[in-house]
């Protein structure tokens, strides 16, 4: 059985499926969230007026190409279980721009063009503990991380911050008071009541800092980043995810939260206009790097 890539477990723990109006023509929906280094995994779907379960949504007589620099590489092949098409062999390389045709009965081709984002490494990452107070005099922990933003071009990031598997709790809320990081309301207080960000999606761009050794410092509730050490003697840390994204998905992601949707990282089932990169359909075909440090 193919194993489903790390990120499309941990990223997004819920989902909900929003169904919006639509025009009477189908058109093919595709997602495909690809990390470097893995095969290439896309659903295709199909847009719909009324409420459908996704049984019904998955097209499962799709054809679907993948192309590397204009060059065909490989036919993705439906694996029912996972209820998704999948590359025999190809894997994400990082400098390479890789597109994705696929087409049904009834529906139009559609396809999407991604290039592939190169890992930034983690220059540095500490756990500052009781760092700050919030505005009701709580204790929060500092996390800070640094890195090197590749200069002369424009990079967009996503960070999720999480408790280690064996806290018992979620963490369920960060604060940040970088003006880097994008926010629904830049103005309010970093560490106020109702303030915080959703700790699995920490967006921001290198505008501010392009080409420049970067720090930011997020700030949470301390139980949610304690070591742990289990039964067993082995130890748990809470940990972080550093992923280098497209200006696309970056937008995407950001038009999506701004909605305050649950988010299904990658089963997004949003298939709006004017957000996404499927030309003759909906959805997103992206590829990123993705880094991954444990809290010292």
């Amino acid at each position: 059985m193919l194993r489903t890539p790390l990120i499309l477990i941990l990223l997004f723990s819920c989902s909900r499926t929003i169904d919006i109006a639509l025009p009477h023509t189908q058109k093919l929906v595709i997602h495909g969230y690809i990390a470097v280094g893995d095969r290439f995994m896309v659903s295709i779907d199909r847009t719909v007026n009324t409420q459908m379960p996704d049984t019904q949504r998955y097209i499962k007589n799709a054809w679907v190409a993948l192309y590397a620099n204009d060059v065909f590489i490989d036919s993705l092949l439906f694996y029912p279980q996972e209820k998704k098409y999948i590359s025999r062999q190809a894997s994400a390389e990082p400098g390479k721009t890789y597109t994705i045709k696929a087409g049904a009965p009834g529906y139009p081709t559609a396809e999407a063009t991604a290039a592939a984002t190169a890992p930034v490494p983690t220059l540095s990452v500490s756990h500052i503990k009781n760092a700050r107070l919030d505005d009701v005099g709580q204790f929060l922990d500092d996390v800070q991380f640094s890195f090197q933003d590749p200069a002369g071009v424009s990079n967009y990031y996503l960070t999720s911050l999480h408790a280690s598997t064996h806290a018992g709790i979620n963490l369920l809320c960060v604060y940040a008071a970088d003006p880097a990081i994008d926010r629904k309301q830049a103005d309010l207080l970093p560490t106020g009541e109702g303030k915080c960000i959703e700790p699995k999606l920490i967006l921001f761009n290198d505008r501010s800092f392009d080409g420049t050794t970067k720090t930011i410092t997020l700030s949470a509730w301390p139980r949610a980043l304690e070591t742990i050490r289990d039964d067993s003697g082995v130890v748990h840390k809470p940990y972080l995810k550093r992923y280098a994204i497209s200006e696309v998905c970056y937008k995407y992601l950001k038009n999506i939260s701004s909605q305050d949707y649950e988010l299904g990282f990658p089963s997004l089932k949003v298939p709006a206009t004017g957000i996404g990169n499927v030309n003759n359909g909906y959805g997103l075909f992206t590829i990123f790097s993705v880094i991954t440090d444990s809290l010292p």
